[in-house]
């Protein structure tokens, strides 16, 4: 019987390589890392302007850029962005094309934000003020004139 213990012995060799390997590996899929990078609004109609630098996973998008305000001031319902602040968007995927999260202003304010990924180039999101306002917050894939 000793080759059958050489042969059971190989076998969990391999698969505790294999669980390491999962284990240890890059939780985000080649689908996930091309959405990484530049996205931004644009002009919106509320006056907000934004532009930032994505990384996704499979559960989570994180990241940092700049809002600006044309003309300042500009207000999503209780919230007011005076000019050029910086920003970070931390929020969680509960399904591949939702987005809920927080956009942290400069300075420590915060605002909802939620969204739809549409395709891999424009995710459709809102602002969510805490009076409950909403302001369109559309990102696409790039830098938009």
């Amino acid at each position: 019987m000793p080759g059958a213990e050489l042969r059971r012995a190989r076998i969990v060799a391999v698969a505790s390589s294999l669980t390491l390997l999962s284990a240890c590996s890059d939780s985000v899929s080649p689908a996930d890392q091309a959405l990484d990078g530049p996205w931004s609004t644009g002009h919106t109609i509320s006056g907000l302007e934004m532009a930032l630098t994505l990384t996704w996973t499979r559960d989570r998008v994180t990241g940092t850029g700049s809002m600006n305000a044309l003309p300042a001031p500009a207000h999503c319902g209780n919230t007011v962005v005076e000019g050029l602040t910086t920003v970070t968007l931390t929020a969680d995927r509960p399904s591949s094309t939702e987005i809920h999260g927080t956009l942290t202003l400069e300075g420590g304010t915060g605002i909802a934000y939620q969204g739809s990924l549409n395709g891999d180039n424009h995710i459709d999101g809102a602002l969510v003020a805490a009076d409950g306002t909403q302001c369109a917050m559309t990102l696409f894939k790039g830098l938009v004139p």
